[in-house]
């Protein structure tokens, strides 16, 4: 055989050989049998493991570029197909989630996710210290309970609107409206406590505080709402429209009434019996406690006379230009007169 036949025949040999092998190959990888992937050590999901992937992630600086190579740039789950998202409903923290002015910030995702933060215990801890990330919520978050505390939602010093639970600023919104009004008080009045409309929560997840409606719960609880007079005859029962936006039949905007019968004043009477107007005010509005909406000038039944001469009678209460001097005595369930104060 001459030497040209031999090498062809020895080329010849080696494409049969690889060709086999190349095609066993193939078949192999179509039809695999079992094939398991392992890329995480055992206990990388398990917090208790020391191979837990928090564990390793704070080892690491929380350093997260490794694990986008298979998770995908916005660990969704890219070529591993698994998400980060199945346990972390917000980690790994999205750009701007320290920014207030963000897309991405942590109060959108905080208010989108019906004010769920409890969630955020699982990594910065029950008391949002640190915990297992070492990155304490309580370094922004400083009042009382950290994000917990009422004003992280909702209001200012006093924990009441303006903010509210969307920001908003203006009156004119249902959830600013006259908030401050009747927390700060005014010249007619003392300032009124959240309770006497609200039940409010000890806690941030006490039952009833936080529902899908995005609204508060208007529970006239008084005692100054809900004062009866007549010597306890004549009972208020207020109630709030949220189709409206008004208040009614609360004592505090004149549903009261006073007798003649049982008046150590029956002179001051027209009529056997004085009432208010019980009025109803928007909310919303900004001049709904004017002098005068509340009781006529004077009262229903009251024998007529001026709002000067009022200060003739209602001593240490009003002045005789017909301004209230002492708000303390206005609008506080008692009938002030003769600087005496008695029981309606």
């Amino acid at each position: 055989m001459s030497a040209t036949r031999i090498a062809a025949w020895v080329i010849s040999l080696g494409i049969a050989v690889s060709l086999f092998h190349c095609s066993k190959l193939r078949e192999d990888l179509e039809s695999p049998t079992d094939i398991t992937v392992k890329v995480h050590p055992a206990g990388w999901k398990d917090s208790t493991s020391a191979n837990f992937h928090g564990t390793y992630l704070k080892a690491h600086k929380f350093d997260l570029s490794t694990c986008v190579s298979c998770h995908g740039i916005n660990y969704s789950g890219g070529t591993s197909g698994v998400s980060c998202f199945q346990c972390h409903r917000s980690y790994p923290h999205g750009s701007g989630w320290k920014d207030s002015t963000a897309t991405g910030f942590h109060g959108r995702f905080i208010r989108a996710s019906g004010w769920d933060m409890i969630q955020c215990r699982a990594c910065h801890g029950v008391s949002y210290d640190g915990g297992r990330t070492a990155v304490s919520c309580l370094t922004c978050h400083q009042k009382p309970n950290g994000p917990e505390n009422c004003t992280t939602c909702h209001g200012g010093a006093n924990a009441a609107p303006p903010r509210d639970l969307d920001g908003n600023t203006a009156s004119t919104v249902p959830g600013v409206g006259a908030h401050q009004s009747h927390l700060l008080g005014s010249s007619l009045t003392s300032p009124i406590a959240c309770s006497e409309c609200h039940n409010v929560p000890s806690t941030v997840y006490e039952p009833g505080h936080i529902d899908n409606s995005g609204r508060a719960r208007v529970i006239f609880n008084g005692p100054l709402g809900t004062q009866s007079t007549a010597s306890g005859s004549f009972v208020p029962h207020p109630s709030y429209a949220l189709d409206s936006l008004t208040c009614s039949n609360t004592f505090c905007h004149g549903n009261w009434k006073l007798e003649k019968s049982t008046s150590l004043y029956p002179f001051a009477y027209a009529d056997s019996a004085m009432s208010g107007n019980n009025s109803s005010p928007l909310w919303i509005g900004t001049s709904q406690a004017a002098c005068g909406s509340c009781h006529g000038l004077p009262p229903t039944g009251h024998f007529p006379t001026t709002l000067a001469n009022c200060a003739r009678c209602h001593t240490g209460v009003i002045d005789f230009n017909g301004n209230i001097i002492d708000s303390t005595k206005h609008i506080n369930g008692k009938v002030d007169v003769f600087d005496m104060e008695y029981s309606f």
